[in-house]
């Protein structure tokens, strides 16, 4: 990492640029989420080539999730052995070359696995899931598969309410408040998108929601409570499952893949707990 960036007058910078070795740029910003989906989730222990990818992506115009995902599904279904870094360079270079097996790359993870006729994907409403493993939070799992994005970490983070090291409270592998903490986060989370506040802005990294409200009411010129928050949340998660029963979703679609409830994941040996009918009780509001 040659130097740490981010937006004017931020004392985050969480943006950075990348070099190799001899201090030649390699990509910018190289980010924790695209360090797992090129690197772990491909079993590549090697930054550089994970920078490469990084930038590929950034060059071509793809999502760095939902890119190395696809390319582990290829793995998985046995394409490629996971590992190699070139092969995943080479696919995705594919996807740039605008080859047969890169247009299916490039339509991500779920086409992947139709393409092979393989089922372990890890997406939901056809998006790829992030980082952070449904059978290791359950809150997760109620979050990637209700919210009306699709396999989305952001769009309700519920990992801090289950890590006693965050001060959290919740058993992270029992069903016990995972909806409701997930139904939460997503209403928080709908609202922050909506007013286009950075994530980190509103988070433990910056201001709490009283002072968020403050800059919103301070930018609208008009009061701004905290349950108006809440009910900007609502309203657009509202607006969100109407437009996606309106394109043909349906509660079936609110469901993780089989995996994730038959696999249990190491070192835990769990599985997800959540049923059906719980995650159906998610937008009871």
């Amino acid at each position: 990492i040659n130097a740490h960036m981010g937006c004017a007058q931020c004392i985050i910078r969480c943006s950075n640029e990348y070099v190799d070795e001899d201090g030649n740029y390699v990509t910018s910003s190289l980010e924790y989420e695209t360090i797992w989906s090129m690197g772990a989730m491909l079993g590549n222990s090697d930054l550089d080539s994970i920078a490469k990818l990084d930038f590929l992506c950034d060059d071509i115009g793809l999502d760095t999730i939902s890119t190395g995902v696809a390319v582990a599904v290829a793995m998985d279904a046995g394409y490629k052995e996971f590992g190699d870094a070139q092969a995943a360079i080479e696919m995705v270079e594919e996807v740039a070359k605008g080859t047969e097996f890169g247009k299916i790359i490039g339509n991500g993870p779920g086409a992947v696995g139709e393409h092979f006729n393989h089922d372990r994907v890890p997406v939901i409403k056809n998006q790829s899931m992030a980082a952070y493993d449904p059978r290791a939070i359950q809150g997760m799992a109620v979050t990637y598969a209700t919210t009306p994005m699709g396999g989305d970490h952001t769009a309700g983070w519920v990992v801090a309410e289950n890590l006693e090291e965050f001060g959290g409270t919740l058993d992270r592998f029992s069903a016990e408040g995972q909806v409701e903490v997930s139904r939460n986060s997503q209403i928080h989370m709908a609202a922050v998108d909506t007013v286009g506040i950075c994530d980190f802005a509103q988070s433990g990294f910056g201001a709490g929601l009283a002072n968020v409200c403050k800059m919103v009411a301070a930018k609208s010129g008009k009061p701004f409570s905290e349950e108006d928050w809440t009910e900007l949340g609502t309203r657009t998660l509202k607006a969100e499952r109407e437009f996606n029963r309106n394109a043909g979703f349906t509660s079936k679609d609110d469901r993780l893949p089989k995996m994730f409830y038959e696999e249990p994941l190491p070192p835990h040996n769990k599985v997800v707990v959540i049923s059906d009918e719980e995650m159906d009780t998610t937008f009871d509001f």
